[in-house]
């Protein structure tokens, strides 16, 4: 076994399948990593998905070994592997086990779909794979229409999938899955009862459930039409008669909403008459259809109803309908209107009952079966596609997901991105290298805040209106303009260039450069304030002044006042005299200090001073070394969900790397500006 030290820790050399081997024989303490969520690898899903067996979304090291081991038991030579080739040749397979039995058959099936006898690629695999998956009866127990061969069949299913909404087919289209077949032979059951409530009543001539016989069926069709409209309308009376008041409320159309109809637009018009009243309210709360304007969208429905109301022979005037009539016909539909409310599948009143009944013959619910058992043949087939594929995944990919897995030497290579890198940051100027993709950012600050880097969350917003968060550490140079809301470009492993926002941060010493200055910094910050803070005082006290000089008021009396009150009593010419004795001791004192330095060497002074400010900086100075010492990129990444053994310490060279400052172009002239 060979080791490379990068950073503060040893990471196996894996190039080839002597070292991949190798892995099996190390314990995975001293892998690098030893668990890790699916998400945080840009790699083929499909390869990520035959690794992680147990189907938790995680690869753990256990599924690693296992799958080095399936790869090299199932090749008697190491070639593919070794070149990571995407290509596949018999000759490369074992022929000791299980597996390879399948797959010899399968390869052969695939080498005579493609005309090609010598080797197989991966786009060869999953284009048979595709191809199967369109299966009309898929692997999961889920037919289309398109696997019945009779058209009533066909017919069947596509009822069945109207009545219970089917099962998705994985080539997007809706299926019938024995669940499906149970619910709707469940339905059809419960709606054939249903409707023999019906038949019987027809049969006895039962006037209380069918006051019209069959056409109590039409009667009752326009009655749930009208009946929100009626009631509307008997309120609208009931409010005219109450108060005259209201009546230009009432009016069908105002002034101002005949200028905002759309006279052009004929579903515009539509929805508006939707909303206007049955007809013009009165007092009598009736309508009369022979002489009351009616809304024409429902004026067909009334007159048809009106008539049909005849032969209830209720002995009131047959053109008009009054609340008390309605009230009388709600009652004679109220036991029709029960059993109506009671349909287990409206989806099934548009057949006719007797093409129902005969649904219920044995043999639609055998052959849909039937069809479906086809599911194993289906399920058989991409099985076997399935091990071709994953053995020319493993072979294309399984060196380099290690090398991001048990070792990471290509997050400490300049040319290269690692698998679990999302991309490069540009922003105030610098280029930031390392970025780790964050799914809980509250979860990933718990962690990382004890990295002790700087580290910046960040919002990139994609083309596609779709955004994620990434954590970027800072490691190299100052803090500079970087704030919450500040914003830069980021770019993704492809390329694409996206909008970027800071949306969150964690503060620690980037450099030492940065702890040096920092104590400088805080006192011009200090005075800064405090100046701006005397300033805001003296603008205040000079507003109030002329405020009070352009009222009229005394300003110099007030401050008198003002001043004996603070002053407790106390002689201002006092307070002068003893000022004067102040200033005068002041400056004596200034003097005796000067004469003193005077007999002490320049040098002498500036070394004095400089040990004053080593002295007062020296606590901080050392604090942030520590830390700086101590950065860890191992919290970036655990605070993503992965288990990390090694310490990952940043160097001087690695702290470059990850946050670089781009140079300007060779030969470039750079000039003063005005």
């Amino acid at each position: 076994m060979k080791y490379k030290k990068y950073g503060a820790s040893y990471h196996l050399v894996i190039n080839n399948t002597k070292n991949l081997l190798e892995i099996l024989n190390l314990h995975p303490s001293l892998w690098i990593s030893t668990s890790a969520p699916l998400y945080s690898f840009t790699l083929d899903n499909t390869f990520l998905n035959y690794i992680d067996t147990d189907g938790n979304k995680r690869i753990i090291s256990s599924e690693v070994k296992s799958s080095i081991q399936w790869l090299t038991k199932n090749l008697c030579t190491y070639e593919g592997i070794d070149n990571a080739s995407d290509f596949f040749k018999l000759e490369w397979l074992s022929k000791d086990n299980e597996d390879c039995k399948s797959i010899i058959n399968t390869v052969n099936n695939i080498l005579k779909i493609t005309d090609n006898s010598a080797e197989i690629n991966l786009e060869q695999i999953q284009t048979v794979k595709a191809d199967v998956e369109k299966n009309p009866v898929s692997e999961s127990g889920v037919a289309t229409i398109d696997a019945a061969e009779e058209e009533e069949i066909a017919d069947f299913m596509q009822l069945v999938i109207n009545v219970t909404g089917g099962e998705l087919h994985p080539s997007n289209a809706k299926g019938v899955s024995l669940k499906c077949l149970d619910s709707f032979n469940k339905n059809l059951a419960d709606y054939l009862d249903w409707y023999k409530l019906f038949i019987d009543a027809k049969g006895k001539n039962n006037s209380d459930f069918l006051p019209l016989g069959e056409s109590t069926k039409e009667l009752f069709s326009l009655y749930q039409k009208l009946k929100n409209k009626v009631a509307e309308y008997f309120i609208l009376c009931k409010t005219y008669a109450f108060s005259q008041k209201v009546t230009d409320k009432l009016q069908l159309l105002s002034d101002t909403e005949i200028e905002q109809i759309s006279w052009n637009d004929a579903d515009k018009l539509q929805s508006f008459l939707l909303t206007l009243p049955l007809a013009y309210p009165n007092k009598t709360y009736s309508i009369d259809i022979n002489k009351d304007f009616t809304n024409p969208l429902y004026s067909h429905d009334l007159d048809s109803f009106i008539k049909l109301v005849l032969d209830l022979k209720l002995d009131t005037d047959e053109n008009i309908l009054n609340e008390a009539k309605w009230l009388k016909i709600s009652s004679i539909l109220s036991k029709y209107e029960e059993w109506f409310g009671k349909n287990p599948c409206t989806e099934l009143d548009k057949l006719d009952y007797n093409l129902l009944q005969e649904y219920t013959n044995e043999k639609f619910i055998t052959n849909v079966e039937k069809i479906i058992a086809r599911c194993d043949d289906t399920a058989r087939q991409l099985n076997n596609i399935r091990l071709v594929e994953k053995l020319v995944l493993f072979q294309r990919y399984l060196i380099e997901f290690v090398n991001n897995f048990v070792s990471f030497p290509t997050l400490y290579d300049p040319e290269e991105k690692a698998l679990f890198e999302e991309g490069s940051l540009i922003i105030d100027g610098r280029q930031m290298n390392l970025c780790i993709n964050v799914e809980n950012k509250a979860k990933h600050i718990q962690i990382a805040k004890n990295s002790n880097l700087y580290i910046l969350y960040v919002q990139v917003n994609t083309s596609l209106k779709t955004s994620f968060t990434v954590a970027v550490p800072v490691t190299n140079g100052i803090k500079g303009n970087l704030s919450i809301g500040k914003r830069g470009v980021f770019i993704d492993i492809n390329k694409n260039v996206s909008d970027a926002i800071i949306v969150d941060m964690i503060e620690n010493p980037i450099s030492l450069r940065e702890t040096l200055i920092y104590p400088f910094k805080k006192i011009c910050s200090t005075f800064t304030s405090k100046f701006d803070s005397m300033n805001k005082d003296a603008d205040k006290t000079f507003g109030q002044m002329t405020s009070d000089t352009l009222e009229g008021k005394s300003v110099l009396k007030d401050k008198t006042l003002k001043n004996k009150s603070t002053l407790g009593g106390f002689n201002p010419a006092t307070l002068v005299m003893g000022g004067g004795v102040a200033i005068a001791a002041l400056g004596s004192s200034i003097t005796y200090i000067a004469t003193q330095l005077a007999t002490v060497s320049f040098y002498k002074i500036i070394i004095a001073l400089a040990a004053i400010i080593i002295i007062l900086m020296a606590p901080a100075i050392i604090s942030s070394y520590i830390k700086l010492k101590r950065r860890d990129l191992s919290s970036i990444l655990e605070g993503s969900g992965w288990a990390i053994n090694a310490k990952m310490t940043l160097t001087r060279r690695l702290c470059k790397l990850f946050t670089q400052n781009p140079k300007w172009p060779k030969r470039s002239k750079r000039k003063w500006g005005s």
